[in-house]
């Protein structure tokens, strides 16, 4: 019984080492040219803290900008590298889907025992990514620190589980929209739009109109990417106000996975490459 045990948790333990090995191989490839990497992290912490002035010289004359005082943009960012770091490690492949299917190379995929579309994502992984989150996360946690900002850490880990469903439901909606390239095979144009709007991530989304807030929950859900968790985080929001966002996200997580398996089958049904 005991050896069974050990034998079928012995894979697990296999693909825990693969993927660490391939995490250290990332990173050596990315220190690889030091001086390039070395000027990559210093851009990466200056971005940082012009982002940071920005909000200090608007809360110079004001205590609040809406209902957000300066800690909770200060936290806003914290879930903001966060969101950021998942999405770009784990799903930055959700966003050039477009270009498997306008060269071809989706016929890999399809002839794979797998979904062709975890196929594409699982080969898009880059750890690499994954150092920016480490260093911001220190400057932010040091900031904070040092302003003697209290952490919930229960809610803290509440929130976290809607950063991570929220870079769910930013991938589902992604690769629904690049499905469009099975009817228009050039998408550098929505490429471009889906850039733009991802940047939203970055700030306090509760002062927009609120048709625009609608479009950020439901058409480009990255409301639920920073917004709402700092502001639960922060108190500005009680526990049956999360619950119903949180479900919302569910909602949402749901129309566009039931969305993308409609653009996903009939845009297969068009499909045409070198491999017919």
């Amino acid at each position: 019984m005991i050896s069974l045990e050990i034998k079928e948790s012995f894979p697990r333990i296999r693909y825990l080492k693969l993927i660490k090995r391939y995490f250290w191989m990332s990173f050596r490839s990315r220190i690889e040219y030091k001086v390039s990497f070395y000027f990559e992290i210093f851009f990466q912490i200056i971005m940082l803290f012009i982002s940071l002035l920005f909000w200090q010289v608007i809360f110079l004359n004001t205590s609040q900008f809406g209902n957000w005082t300066i800690e909770a943009v200060l936290i806003l960012h914290l879930y903001s590298q966060i969101f950021a770091a998942f999405f770009l490690v784990f799903f930055m492949g959700c966003h050039v889907f477009w270009r498997s299917v306008q060269t071809g190379r989706l016929d890999v995929y399809l002839t794979r025992p797998l979904d062709p579309r975890l196929a594409f994502l699982a080969e898009q992984i880059r750890f690499h990514g994954s150092y920016r989150l480490i260093i911001n996360l220190l400057i932010i946690g040091t900031i904070l620190w040092l302003m003697k900002v209290k952490i919930n850490l229960i809610n803290f880990g509440l929130t976290l589980g809607m950063v991570i469903l929220c870079v769910i439901s930013i991938g589902l909606m992604q690769l629904t929209a690049n499905c469009i390239s099975f009817w228009w095979i050039r998408s550098d144009a929505l490429d471009e739009f889906l850039d733009f709007i991802f940047e939203f991530y970055r700030y306090p989304l509760t002062v927009l109109p609120l048709a625009i807030q609608f479009f950020l929950t439901i058409g480009m859900p990255i409301i639920f990417a920073a917004t709402w968790p700092a502001l639960f985080l922060t108190e500005k929001i009680n526990l049956v106000q999360y619950s119903v966002i949180f479900g919302i996200l569910i909602l949402v997580i749901g129309f566009w996975y039931g969305f993308l398996e409609i653009a996903w089958n009939k845009g297969l049904k068009r499909y045409e490459s070198g491999g017919g």
